[in-house]
Parts: C-alpha cells; structure tokens; sequence
C-alpha cells in the first residue's frame, strides 16, 4: 500500500461481516461500535503515533467503512509506515472484529500528476 507525501490519502475497508459467528446467516455489520485506525513509524506499541481516528460507515453499504489520513500528517517519501484498523461490533450476541494489524505502507511522492492544491 501506498500514502502519498502531501495529500490525503483515503482507505475503504469493504465487506464486514459476521461469517465466523452465524456461517449460514453471513449478514454485514454496519453498526460497529469500535471503528478506530492508527498511522505508527514502527509497529503498534513502538514508534510514534502519526495519526488515529474513526472510520465512518457507508450509508447503505454492505459493511463498508472509510477513514482519510489527512494531507497535513508528516510523512516522508521511502519510508515505511505502519497502520491498524480495528472494527468491532456485537453480532447475536458475541463481539465480532475485523482487525488488520501493522500493515505495511510505504510514503512516495505524487509523479506524472497535476500539482497538488
């Protein structure tokens, strides 16, 4: 994955769902009630916390949820940053989470675009 210097960079996680909890029920969760990402310089629990935040959910999806890591968060071009999302919601009774943890992402610089603005 890829976070571009100087711009905001939006990510979509598509498909939540309670497929481990309910197999034949399979239904999407929209309403979670831990929907959280963390941008680090290193892995979570070292490093510096660059950015966090929400995530929203999209209206009418089938478990999709967006966050943005805004254009002002300072990163550098060839470095490797790392970044957690967490969703969790309570589905029949038992929590669900979808987690993706310490995902690699490397800053570049914009080429061959028109200016940023």
């Amino acid at each position: 994955m890829i976070l571009y210097v100087g711009c905001t960079n939006g990510f979509t996680v598509r498909g939540f769902r309670d497929r481990a909890i309910t197999p034949k029920a399979d239904s999407y969760l929209n309403a979670a009630s831990v929907k959280t990402y963390a941008l680090r310089t290193a892995v979570e629990g070292g490093g510096t916390l660059l950015d966090s935040g929400n995530l929203t959910y999209i209206t009418a999806s089938n478990g999709e949820y967006h966050f943005d890591i805004p254009s002002t968060v300072s990163i550098v071009a060839g470095t490797v940053y790392y970044l957690t999302v967490t969703l969790t919601q309570t589905s029949n009774g038992s929590p669900v989470t979808l987690a993706f943890k310490d995902v690699a992402v490397t800053a570049q610089n914009r080429t061959g675009l028109t200016p940023n603005s």
